[in-house]
């Protein structure tokens, strides 16, 4: 029988952990880095719950790129680059979401689509959209968990 070492605790003198994940804008893509950040997030002990909320926020900020950057016709990029910081025996977890498409302003009435916004809102702590000429950014802020 294997004897795994158990995990090690982040602590304030580690280096602050990381992920980047650069993908086609497609659904395959969205998944594959939703994915990838579940299993970072597990690496990194991040709780259950507080797991949930920011892989939710996350992979609709995924699902955007590849629903509205790009036309039909264009495989575009996405890219996911998250870190944890540890601030006073507090860790969150800054996730940030690029495309080089073009951003497409919220509908003033939503209908059974065009909340995720608003979800991404209710599962993190902050969330900030900017959309410029080169594409668009959203950076999600997970609620502070004890380090």
């Amino acid at each position: 029988m294997s004897r795994q070492p158990p995990a090690r605790p982040v602590t304030p003198e580690q280096p602050v952990p990381e992920l980047l994940v650069v993908l086609p804008a497609r659904a395959r893509g969205a998944s594959e880095a939703r994915h990838r950040l579940g299993g970072w997030l597990q690496d990194l002990n991040w709780p259950r719950a507080a797991r949930a909320d920011i892989l939710l926020a996350v992979y609709e900020a995924l699902a955007n790129v590849v629903d509205h950057a790009y036309p039909a016709e264009v495989t575009g990029r996405l890219q996911l680059y998250a870190r944890q910081p540890i601030e006073a025996r507090q860790r969150r977890i800054i996730a940030v979401v690029t495309d080089s498409g073009r951003w497409t302003p919220p509908r003033t009435e939503p209908g059974s689509r065009g909340r995720g916004l608003l979800m991404m809102a209710s599962c993190a702590d902050r969330l900030l959209v900017q959309p410029g000429p080169g594409g668009t950014t959203v950076t999600l802020t997970s609620l502070a968990v004890p380090a």
